[in-house]
């Protein structure tokens, strides 16, 4: 399997019921990874330089993302099965991804800090 790390700082989390507020990134992480599927012959059909080399296709590409938001007002509503709109930025250059689904969330909290929500989200369409 095939996988790409991307991340940056900033970016908004913007959900698709009104009743979720908007929260925007303090960090996040977008991972995409793609399946690959052997397809080497065994019977050994194969002539020439192909022969005895394994051969692969490319399978299923799939995006995950993790959002970190820094919490300055009530906890968030936002439930797994939540759709949302992300928008990722480096600083530099912007990443949409318009069909995601929070798949968890996970609230932290420190004495030293303020409280923090990291979004999980599966991403579905092409970046």
């Amino acid at each position: 399997m095939a996988t790409a790390i991307i991340a940056g700082k900033d970016g908004t989390v913007a959900w698709a019921s009104d009743s979720v507020a908007n929260s925007s990134a303090t960090a996040w992480t977008l991972e995409a990874t793609c399946e690959v599927v052997d397809v080497t012959s065994v019977d050994g059909a194969e002539a020439g330089a192909d022969q005895g080399w394994r051969k692969f296709i490319r399978g299923r590409v799939d995006w995950t993302a993790s959002v970190d938001t820094l919490n300055t007002g009530a906890d968030p509503t936002a439930t797994a099965g939540t759709a949302a709109i992300l928008t990722l930025s480096d600083g530099t250059n912007s990443i949409s991804l318009a069909k995601s689904i929070c798949t968890g969330l996970t609230l932290s909290s420190s004495q030293t800090a303020a409280p923090t929500t990291t979004y999980s989200f599966v991403c579905a369409g092409a970046v």
